[in-house]
């Protein structure tokens, strides 16, 4: 499971469905919520087996660059119990079973869409390590990463049965847009300095890792802003104070070195509970309108 880094992505995901499902529910245009548990539990799997191929496919290629960084060299250590050999093989079998779900759920719902969407997140998920290595590839990096997250959110509203997509469901789309890009911009930070020693370049490197963890609280907050406006005041809330933990890294990493500063970003920052955190209050209030 480590190669998968599905331990630390599995929470943050499955509130991305809860996200879908809370939208649909609220939304004017649900239709079949009830019936259609079956095909989001498979819309679900079809998502988690799509990233979890492209988290394989970025250990196989990286694994020298993760052995450098201490936050990140279990993974690696990983991959040589299980051999390259193996680790294809997982790879292989996620991603046939992914676009074999995303074609169950295109044949269920008479909508090629899912599969063409399907296909399109798991060579995103390929590329982004690479060639052309959208992980090198600066702000266009983070834009593609969370552009598919909000798509999973978009697919799960609509296997849901949510049909209209007016201002509410756009603003909760857009929400989800900027924290989950400043939780992205973040998790990069981690690995700035790492990067660089390797001779990758990235977003983070161009900002800094100070730098990054203000922009991504500055995005957070604007998500935050969002929701008040519309009546969404506990995730509001909880995004304004997450918003003050990137403010408070970001004073604890002020004139450091860089190994220090994504030393200790990677220390505090966890992509795995903050983004759990954030979209779980995020179908909370969605379940309280």
């Amino acid at each position: 499971m480590t190669i998968n880094r599905l331990p630390e992505t599995i929470g943050y995901n499955l509130a991305y469905l809860g996200v879908g499902v809370g939208l649909a529910t609220t939304s004017r245009g649900l239709t079949s919520l009830g019936s259609n548990w079956d095909l989001l539990l498979v819309g679900f799997l079809a998502a988690m087996l799509s990233k979890m191929q492209a988290s394989v496919a970025d250990v196989i290629h990286d694994r020298d660059l993760d052995r450098e960084n201490p936050e990140k060299s279990r993974i690696p250590d990983a991959l040589d119990r299980l051999s390259i050999k193996g680790s294809m093989t997982i790879l292989a079998a996620e991603l046939i079973g992914g676009m074999s779900l995303w074609g169950w759920i295109s044949v269920s719902m008479h909508a090629p869409v899912y599969l063409g969407f399907g296909a399109a997140t798991c060579l995103l998920g390929f590329v982004y390590t690479y060639p052309p290595r959208i992980k090198e590839r600066g702000l266009f990096n983070h834009l593609t990463t969370t552009a598919v997250d909000v798509g999973y959110v978009a697919v799960f509203f609509f296997i849901a049965g949510g049909s209209i997509v007016g201002g509410q469901e756009i603003a909760v789309l857009a929400v989800v847009f900027l924290y989950a890009f400043g939780y992205h911009v973040a998790h990069q930070a981690a690995d700035t300095y790492y990067d660089r020693i390797y001779g990758i370049s990235t977003f983070t490197q161009m900002l800094g890792v100070r730098r990054s963890v203000l922009f991504a609280g500055v995005s957070t907050a604007l998500a935050a802003l969002i929701n008040i406006y519309y009546g969404l005041f506990l995730a509001g809330g909880m995004l304004l104070l997450f918003t003050l933990c990137y403010s408070y890294i970001a004073l604890r990493i002020r004139n450091t070195e860089p190994k220090v500063q994504s030393d200790r970003v990677s220390r505090w920052f966890s992509i795995g509970l903050w983004a759990t955190v954030m979209n779980s209050s995020m179908v909370l209030d969605l379940a309280l309108l």
